[in-house]
């Protein structure tokens, strides 16, 4: 997934194409496509075409180890594009020549609006966000779901615009009929407040101007009397006071913002999101979770544990953010008693990594095979500890009391306490990948040619 982001944030890619092929193919298919495309140019000679404005072209493959037999690839190329070095000819027929590319190589765009040419990994899809650089951290992103705004945004353009006057709104592709508006123009009337606002109110929207808002009752008392006119009824209670005051702020903060934005220096970044596809079956699962919570807490939590583990991204930590305050609010809502006995994940997952190029076809494959070996392993690791788990908890319940009609969740605190879940480093030993073969020939490395 990182490497599909770099190509299309560092390396500019801007068409691609996918495939899914078995593994007895790879010597036919895989020397076809590095001979076709030059994929095995080194950086300086990639660098060069860069300067001629001429496509460079990246290949990344996947394998997934529980898809024992199969690689996806994605083909991604940057296109023809205008630069200091490149041809005149070539600067006056990039449309043209890009036009060509991607009906001859079948290429589907980068930047979309057309779902059918998004970019899919699993439950997972690519979009963008952005970045309003002066703004607070509170306020300084909008996120461009992919369902509803596809990828609109070319990079560099937009951050070209984003200097300019010019307008530019995005439309849903949902059929809901929003639109985002992120250009940097704003009404007569907007630019005659907007220095107003900012002296008086910009520490509710600007980083470089945010300030202590802890108030004691006195000065809650007077900035709502300079700020907005309101006289306090004298005795009013201090947290009523500050309420007060920040329904006043909110206030201020919902009507002003889209100015600010506007006049915000903005970036453009991309992430990947959940699919909507996905969000759908998540929503559902979390329903029926919600239904059996009395009888199988810890069937909630472990979902929820699954949930936070795939926060690698903006876009997704985003998405999951807005899941778990809705679904704790209506869980707290529908069983207060069960809630406050739970135990909810307090930190999202955001380890990732850049791979490192291969410089052998064959070590892929190798790598292949010792990842679908340590998949299994886990496997069964993960049954035997459920199994573990269950005498386990008979034995608790027998020995106490106490513990004799506590739930699954409260006993499985206990013993995590006393059995924490550490990582195993798997050790794959040269009889485990003899099996492995035995069982799956078509992964056996002899078919796999060194030559590249």
């Amino acid at each position: 997934m990182q490497a599909i982001l770099n190509c299309v944030s560092v390396g500019n890619c801007r068409y691609w194409m996918t495939s899914t092929i078995p593994t007895e193919k790879v010597n036919s298919v895989i020397p076809k496509l590095i001979s076709k495309y030059s994929l095995d140019l080194n950086q300086d000679q990639r660098y060069q075409l860069s300067r001629q404005g001429k496509p460079i072209w990246t290949l990344i493959v996947n394998y997934n180890p529980s898809e024992v037999g199969y690689l996806t690839f994605w083909l991604f190329t940057t296109g023809f594009k205008s630069t200091d070095r490149s041809s005149k000819k070539l600067n006056e027929d990039v449309g043209l020549l890009n036009t060509r590319l991607k009906r001859e190589e079948n290429l589907m765009n980068v930047i979309t609006q057309n779902p059918n040419e998004l970019i899919k990994f699993k439950e997972y899809v690519l979009g963008q966000y952005v970045i309003y650089d002066d703004m607070k951290d509170s306020l300084s992103k909008e996120y461009l779901t992919p369902s509803r705004f596809g990828v609109p945004l070319v990079q560099s353009k937009f951050n070209a615009q984003g200097k300019s006057d010019a307008a530019l709104s995005i439309r849903s592709i949902d059929g809901s009929n929003d639109s985002i508006s992120l250009g940097s123009a704003v009404a007569k009337s907007d630019e005659q407040k907007y220095e107003s606002i900012k002296k008086n109110f910009g520490f509710l929207y600007l980083k470089d101007m945010d300030k202590d808002k802890s108030y004691n009752y006195d000065q809650a008392i007077a900035e709502l009397h300079k700020s907005y006119g309101v006289k306090v009824e004298p005795n009013t209670p201090y947290n009523e006071v500050m309420r007060l005051l920040f329904k006043h702020y909110n206030r201020t903060n919902n009507r002003y913002l889209h100015i600010f934005k506007r006049k915000s220096k903005k970036s453009v970044r991309f992430t990947w999101y959940f699919t909507q596809e996905y969000l759908d079956r998540l929503a559902l699962e979390m329903r029926r979770k919600l239904i059996d919570i009395p009888k199988n807490p810890d069937g909630f939590e472990q979902s929820f544990k699954r949930l936070y583990s795939r926060g690698n991204f903006h876009g997704v930590r985003h998405q999951i953010g807005l899941i778990n305050a809705k679904v704790r609010s209506d869980l707290k809502r529908n069983y207060p008693n069960i809630y406050s006995k739970l135990s909810f994940p307090t930190k999202l997952h955001y380890v990732r990594f850049s791979p490192n190029p291969y410089t052998k076809f064959k070590e892929f494959h190798n790598d292949c095979i010792i990842a679908s070996i340590t998949l299994e392993k886990m496997k069964q690791q993960e049954e035997l500890r459920k199994v573990h788990n269950r005498k386990l908890r008979k034995v608790i319940r027998a020995s106490s009391d106490e513990l004799k009609e506590a739930s699954v969740t409260t006993i499985n605190m206990l013993i995590n306490q006393t059995e924490p879940n550490k990582y195993e480093n798997f050790d794959i030993t040269a009889e485990d990948i003899i099996n492995f073969i035995q069982r799956y020939k078509v992964m056996d490395p002899i078919f796999i040619s060194d030559t590249f």
